[in-house]
Formats: C-alpha cells, structure tokens, sequence
C-alpha cells in the first residue's frame, strides 16, 4: 500500500483528536504596516503575502550579498524538507529512534524518494506500522541540531523524532519523552516567525491555532525580515533604474539603536506576550507595540538561551557604549559561524591586547585570535532539554553576556 493511502487511514482519526485538544488555541492575522518614503510610496496598496518580494528578487541588484546571505544559519533556519536538508541519516541501522521496548520511529523514504518518519509497535516477532507522516518542512539550520513538521491539509504539526548534530543520532523532539512521543503536537504561528518569514493564519470555526494558507508560506529568515517588505522598493527601482537612491526599504543603520535592537529582540529576547497578530511587526516600528516583554533587569539571572538580547544588554560593553548593536560584532549578511578570530578582531576594535590579564600567560598572539571562549563562554541551558537515549541532556549555547569568567579563563589556559 502507497504512504499516502496508509497517511489517510489515520488523517481523520488524528484531525478529530488534534482538534479536541486545540480548542483554546487562538491564532490570528493581518496587523499594521510600517511606510517608508510615503512621500514617494506607489499608489497601490499591498497587503499580506503581496508585500513580499521573495528573497531571489534581492539577487540582481544584490548578487555578492545574496550569494553570502544565503550560506547563513539565519538564512538555513526553516527549509523545505528532501533527503538533503534534513541531516539525520536514513541509512539502515543509523534510521531508527528505538524508544520503550514495543515502540520505535523509523525515518524511510518513499519509493519516490519522499522522506517520511514512521511509529510502530512490536507484534510478536515483526513490527506493525500504526501511523506514518512525511517530512514536509526542516526546521534548524543544522548548526546544533534540527526538527522537522509535516502537513495534514491546513493543519501544522511536528514530527515526535528529530536530529541532535553532537550526537549525531535521531532523537526525541525537545519537551517529548517515550511515553507522549506522537504526531499531535501543533505548530503555533510564532514558531514560524522566528523560523521563517511569513505565513498567513486561517480562521476556523473550531479555534485551533495551527491553521494556515499553506501558499503563503515563506521559509528561512530573508532579506525582508530586517530591511522590511520589499515588493515596492523591487517594483520602484524597476521602474526607476536609474534612482540608486533606496526606496521603500529599511536600512537597519538607519534607525535608531532600539530599533536596531528590535529586529533581534523579535526572537531572540525570551518569553513574551504577544500584543499583536503574529507577523504584524515588520522593521522600523517599536517591538514593544507588538510584543509585551519583561521589562528589562540589569541583575536578572538569565539563562543562556533564549534572551541572547536581554544579555548583552546586561553586558559592560553594551552599557558604556552609546552605539553598540548586535551588528557591531555579526555581519548578519554572512556565515560566521565558529570564527572566534574574526569576532576577536571586532573586540580589539575598541580594547588591545594589552588590556587583557591572560596576554602574559598565553602570548598576545592567542590572546588576540580568541577573546571569545573566555569572555562569551558556551554554557548549558536550564531550560532547553532533549532526551539522548535514556538521559536528558541540556543544550550548549554561547552566552551573550559580555564578562570575565574566571573559570572560562583557567579552562583556556589549560588548553593553551
């Protein structure tokens, strides 16, 4: 029998039940618009997935900076799934989460080649398939690790089994354990916001939040998640080749440092409430419109992951500067990932080595090329764990606090 027989004996077993269980999830859509140069603004006016260019529309004027861009982890954070963006292996004895004794998740493809991920339970000497879905969207760049979700018609869920990049094995979904692993977890719109660009959410009459126009969805983090919507500026300057000048575009170094940091706060500054339909901020306007947050605490002990932000604002660095950003250190534009040497260089772009105490004990060579492993340690989190076969494990995360970590600096010592 086909997958895609064996997927509809259980689609309407599984909607009923997903349904029930969502009944007090809200979503909503739609949410304000931010104008840039309204002056010189089209006369029509875009609205939803209209707004949007599409990140390849960027790689004719932008080529050098496309070509980067697209290399990047925020770029490679959502992906249509295929036996190439998904890291895990479907290769036979490296393919199976076995979970409780009777119970495993094999990840199979499709005479196809279509990659699906299956549960199924011991019947004496053979295993039985009791339900089945594909691989439809990779979520994770692949940097630490990846998760993965699947359609049933609007609805979106998370597959139970994903990848953990340091073990290199499959793995139970974060916050699963053996005993509630199953294909009924719903993916809410923020998951998407911070994972891809846009989505429009659908109404339903029964309230489930996890129901979208699936042809409205744009995956990986694009250009217009810090310049803004773009259809207007690509439609101007198409018209207009000879204006160099941008139109109806934000310049990130343009704003002010808030909103600067704003388009990080979006996903990287901790738990919030959303004050606005999801998708709704865009570039140039105040996040805290659209999000409520904790206010901000110098003394709050923060966990690494998570409020990246809420942390390098607690950070000397950040408070004695008048400008810093996030874009003082990242080159958002390019794959920087691992290279301690180059964000080292941006350190010394306002201390010297001299400054530094380990410089007599490691040579100023070594102190230049790493001030990163002692002064932005990587930490285990409290709050994000997955179950590597029997045990939970923390996730290890870098620290944006800028600081001296005594024991960070002995460890780097020992190493050098």
């Amino acid at each position: 029998m086909p997958i895609d027989s064996r997927f509809a004996i259980f689609r309407s077993g599984l909607l009923l039940s997903a349904t029930c269980a969502l009944l007090v999830l809200l979503s909503a859509c739609a949410g304000e618009n931010v104008q840039n140069d309204a002056a010189d603004a089209p006369s029509d006016t875009l609205t939803g997935l209209a707004r949007y260019a599409g990140v390849q529309a960027c790689e004719a004027c932008h080529k050098e900076i496309y070509d980067d861009y697209i290399q990047t982890s925020h770029f490679r954070s959502s992906a249509h799934a295929n036996l190439e963006t998904i890291h895990g292996s479907f290769e036979e004895g490296r393919n199976v989460y076995q979970g409780q004794e009777n119970r495993r998740f094999s990840m199979l493809t499709t005479r196809d080649g279509q990659p699906f991920q299956s549960e199924e339970h011991k019947q004496r000497d053979y295993w039985l398939r009791r339900e089945a879905h594909h691989f439809d969207i990779v979520i994770g760049s692949g940097k630490k690790g990846q998760t993965y979700l699947f359609w049933m018609d609007s609805l979106l869920f998370q597959l139970p089994i994903s990848y953990n990049v340091a073990a290199d094995t499959w793995i139970l979904s974060p916050g699963y354990t053996d005993e509630m692993a199953n294909f009924r977890r719903p993916v809410g719109p923020r998951c998407i916001e911070c994972h891809g660009s846009y989505l429009e959410a659908m109404e339903s009459r029964f309230k489930v939040g996890n129901m979208y126009d699936r042809e409205t969805l744009m995956l990986g983090i694009s250009c217009e998640k810090c310049h803004g919507p773009a259809a207007n500026h690509v439609k101007f300057h198409q018209e207009h080749s000879q204006e160099k000048a941008p139109k109806h575009i934000v310049n990130p170094p343009d704003v002010s440092r808030e909103r600067q940091l704003d388009v990080c706060a979006l996903c990287h500054s901790g738990h919030h409430t959303a004050i606005k339909p999801t998708f709704a901020w865009e570039m140039g306007a105040p996040l805290d419109s659209f999000l409520l947050r904790e206010p901000f605490d110098p003394e709050a002990k923060l966990d690494v992951h998570g409020n990246q932000v809420g942390l390098f604002m607690q950070s000397k660095c950040f408070q004695e500067s008048a400008d810093m950003t996030c874009t003082t250190c990242h080159d958002m534009h390019k794959n920087e990932v691992g290279a301690t040497k180059t964000f080292s260089q941006r350190c010394l772009s306002c201390h010297t080595v001299d400054m530094c105490n380990m410089t007599p004990q490691v040579g100023a060579e070594t102190a230049a090329d790493n001030c990163i492993d002692c002064h932005m340690p990587n930490g285990k989190s409290d709050v994000l764990l997955m179950q590597v076969g029997k045990d939970m494990e923390a996730l290890v995360v870098r620290t944006h606090h800028i600081a001296i970590y005594p024991e960070a600096s002995q460890e780097f010592i020992r190493a050098h």
